[in-house]
C-alpha cells in the first residue's frame, strides 16, 4: 500500500485515534456519561479518518486533493476566512477582557481575575504578534 498524500494520511490517523480515545473513555466510565450527540460526533470523526486514509492511498483522489488545495480561488477564500476569524477573535477577546475588568470592579470576585488572565494572555499575545508581523512586513516588503 503506497501513501500518495502523507498529510492526509497523518490527519486521517489522528482522527481515527481521537475517535478510538473517545470510545475508550466511554467504555472506561461504563457509558455513565454517554451522550448521543458526542457518540455521533465520535462516529463521524472515525469515519472521516477512514475516508482520509483511503483518499491518501488513492493516486487519483490524492491528485484531485492536491489540485483543489493549490487552486488560487480556494487559497484566497481560505486566507480571507482566516483574516476574518482573527479579526472576530480579537474583538471577542477584547470584549472578554473589558467585561472581566468591569465584573471585577463591580463584584470584587476573584473568579473575574482568573477569567481576565484566561482572556488577557491570548489577547496580549495576539496584539504583540500583530505588531511584530506589521514591523516585519513593513521592513521586508
Amino acid at each position: 500500500m503506497k501513501i500518495y498524500n502523507k498529510k492526509g494520511w497523518v490527519l486521517g490517523m489522528g482522527e481515527i485515534l481521537l475517535g478510538i480515545v473517545g470510545v475508550c473513555i466511554y467504555v472506561q466510565t461504563g457509558f455513565q456519561t454517554f451522550d448521543w450527540k458526542a457518540g455521533t460526533l465520535l462516529i463521524l470523526l472515525f469515519s472521516f479518518g477512514v475516508s482520509g486514509i483511503v483518499r491518501s492511498c488513492s493516486k487519483e483522489a490524492s491528485r484531485e486533493d492536491r489540485i483543489t488545495q493549490r487552486d488560487e480561488r480556494n487559497q484566497y477564500i481560505a486566507l480571507r476566512c482566516r483574516a476574518k476569524t482573527m479579526e472576530i477573535m480579537t474583538y471577542f477577546l477584547f470584549a472578554m477582557v473589558a467585561g472581566c475588568m468591569i465584573g471585577y470592579g463591580i463584584t470584587k470576585d476573584t473568579a473575574f481575575l482568573w477569567l481576565l488572565i484566561g482572556a488577557g494572555i491570548p489577547f496580549g499575545v495576539l496584539q504583540i504578534v500583530s505588531i511584530v508581523l506589521g514591523l516585519y512586513y513593513e521592513r521586508n516588503q
